[in-house]
This record gives C-alpha cells, structure tokens and sequence, in this order.
C-alpha cells in the first residue's frame, strides 16, 4: 500500500503510544493538616472511613484515589518496589518512611465518572512533620490541578501556605 511506511511505529513511537494509553491527570487536594481533605474525599466518594480523618495530622504520604474492580492498595516504596495491600490500608503519621505514594483501587461510581481524572489525598502543609514536608516536595509536581481547602476559622489562608503556593 501506498502509505505502509507511514504505519510502521518504531520504538520511541511505541513508548509515546504507551504513555498516551497511561495519560491522566491528577488533582491534589492541599490544606493544612486538619483542614478536611480527607473528609472532603470520603464525603464526595460516598465511602465513610475510607480515608482516616482525625484532630491530629493522619495522611502521612500522597494517596491517589482510582477505579477498578480489583480492589487494593499498593504501596508504592521509595526503593522502586510495589506492595499490595488491603483496599483499606493507610499509612499513619509514624509510618511514612519509605513510602513514596500509595495507589487506592476502588469500585467506586465517582471515581469511574472521573474517568482519567485522579484524585490525590496529600499530608497536611504546615503538620510540623519533616516527613510529610518532604512527601508534599516529592509529590507536588505530579499534580495537574490543585484544590486548596483553607480554614475559615483561622482567618482563610495561612501566610506559610501562601508562601508555599509562591514558591512553587
């Protein structure tokens, strides 16, 4: 055929091909600790206790929320490697370190709607915790789009989350 040529892919055509299929865009959800980004989430997907809420900084490392039948966790090391976990697997405060990111696949009617839209739990700006800081610094530029929840209650919008804001 006249544009036979035109078809054949070579191997970087193939790579762009993949990274095409794999396309999707995220949304960080960014507070302060104790803002209600995870009540937030829970209380859009419909799914109380999901995601652990409390007084005290709870969301240790980002945590991508995503479709799938299969439901699990997988724990995504820093060391490159993969563990999966149960659908309702969350790593605390304490337990941060080594773990870049966590992946939740949820049969969940929202997170299906949403399609290639990801939605992203992320630690608190401002938790005091060396560990969440860095988690956030590691993560941030993964992010498409931003949700920002402030606290009303605290006068809106923090001098040190704006700061962040600026320096990104």
């Amino acid at each position: 055929p006249l544009f036979r040529s035109d078809l054949d892919f070579n191997k970087e055509d193939t790579e762009t091909i993949e990274e095409i299929k794999k396309f999707a865009l995220k949304v960080l959800m960014l507070g302060v600790f104790n803002a209600g980004k995870s009540t937030l989430l829970n209380k859009y997907l419909d799914e109380k206790g999901l995601l652990k809420v409390n007084s005290e900084a709870e969301t240790a490392v980002p945590c991508e929320l995503k479709y799938s039948t299969d439901e699990k966790t997988l724990v995504h090391k820093t060391n490159g490697k993969i563990i999966r976990e149960l659908k309702n697997y969350n790593v605390r405060a304490e337990e941060g370190a080594g773990i870049e990111y966590l992946e939740k696949f949820l049969n969940n009617k929202k997170l299906k709607e949403l399609g290639d839209i990801i939605l992203v739990d992320m630690p608190g700006l401002d938790s005091s915790n060396d560990a969440h800081e860095e988690a956030i610094n590691k993560y941030i530029n993964a992010g498409a789009y931003y949700i920002l929840l402030s606290d009303p209650e605290n006068g809106g919008i923090k001098d040190s989350t704006g700061q962040f804001l600026r320096d990104r």
